[in-house]
């Protein structure tokens, strides 16, 4: 086998790592918007569903760097 085959191997084999790393940090996102401070109400009656634009920016570079 060639080194041209063995090194693309090689970086498929990092990618798949570096994208199931992604995928994990997503879902850490995703179950963080699912969690009590995004559901119910607050005490005046709203609804807790807002996000800061800060939060936002932090988680996404949480995920993809």
């Amino acid at each position: 086998m060639s080194n041209y085959i063995i090194k693309l191997r090689e970086q498929v084999a990092t990618l798949e790592v570096e994208a199931e790393e992604i995928r994990d940090r997503a879902q850490e996102f995703r179950i963080h918007f699912a969690g009590p401070k995004f559901s119910g109400t607050e005490h005046d009656g709203s609804c807790k569903d807002w996000i800061s634009t800060a939060e936002v920016e932090q988680w996404l570079r949480h995920v993809v760097g």
